[in-house]
């Protein structure tokens, strides 16, 4: 009878030091902020619904889903930023683009027109013995 061998289970900062993050996420605003503090979680406290821990067994698997994050940002613009911070505060076991919506109601950028009508309120507001 042969004893089945059990992989060393990498630690958090092995991963983020060897797996390869795709260039396409690197340039994305606070990515790499949420990609380590889903590695960290990932690697250290992520349990499934019986406490089982439920790490990353390899580089390897880290770098697929780094991939299927790509995938996701590249092939369906998603805001995976969102979905992965989404899926920590949720404490669920994996990114799940299929339950978490893109941000709602994000900060569209204001015409001149309506800087310019907020510039004279707010000077209006402030300095209300002026005449206008």
């Amino acid at each position: 009878m042969t004893k089945k061998i059990k992989p060393e289970i990498p630690e958090a900062t092995d991963i983020l030091s060897l797996a390869i993050v795709p260039e396409e996420l690197k340039v994305i605003n606070g990515f790499n902020e949420v990609w380590a503090e889903w590695v960290e979680y990932k690697q250290e406290e992520c349990c499934d619904l019986k406490g089982n821990m439920k790490p990353w067994k390899s580089i390897k698997a880290s770098e697929r889903w780094l991939t299927q994050i790509r995938n996701q940002y590249v092939n369906n613009n998603r805001d995976v930023v969102h979905v992965i911070a989404q899926s920590m505060l949720n404490e669920w076991v994996g990114i799940r683009f299929d339950l978490i919506s893109d941000r709602q109601n994000q900060l569209m950028p204001k015409s001149r027109d309506q800087v310019s009508a907020l510039d004279a309120e707010w000077s209006r507001i402030n300095n209300p013995n002026q005449l206008n």
